[in-house]
């Protein structure tokens, strides 16, 4: 089953504090992009509900882009939390209780936590990837969307790989 985007951004974001690796709105859209890919590819599963999309620095999450945005460049310093939208009543996220989700961060957060925001950019921006297909065809065909589907991010996700 799908996740709430907002549970794996906390964990990156309580593991960039907790190494004193402060992660920013542009490196976290990457590694939430790169960790759902990955788990797309390995278990042909989406790890994250929601929808990518082609955005000028690479692929964006639209509403976690939304709810970051007040931080502008500088670090994430807090966690998401929950809102009841009846009672206003504010709440913590449940934290991540699947082994294999835990396992497959830790691998994601091991590789690319050294990289900077405009690292992780290239990386996202390899030749033929997902986000370069679909920003290239969203600036040639005026019907194209600029959403990032799995199933073009499972055909081209090897190519990113081999960029990196």
């Amino acid at each position: 089953m799908a996740l709430d985007p907002r549970i794996i951004c906390n964990h990156i974001i309580s593991a960039s504090l907790r190494d004193d690796r402060p992660v920013t709105n542009l490196a976290i859209q990457k590694l939430l992009y790169l960790t759902h890919a990955h788990h797309l590819m390995r278990h042909d599963l989406p790890l994250v509900t929601g929808h990518f999309e082609a955005w000028q620095f690479g692929p964006v999450m639209p509403a976690i882009y939304k709810e970051l945005k007040p931080f502008g460049r500088h670090a994430i310093n807090r966690l998401f939390e929950d809102v009841d939208l009846f009672s206003g009543e504010v709440r913590p996220l449940p934290g991540i209780d699947d082994p294999i989700v835990l396992e497959l961060l830790d691998e994601v957060l091991f590789h690319y936590k050294k990289f900077s925001a405009g690292q992780l950019v290239d990386v996202t921006h390899a030749t033929d990837g997902p986000w370069h297909y679909v920003w290239h065809k969203s600036r040639t065909d005026p019907f194209a969307d600029r959403r990032i589907s799995d199933m073009i991010t499972r055909s081209r996700f090897g190519n990113l790989k081999r960029s990196v």
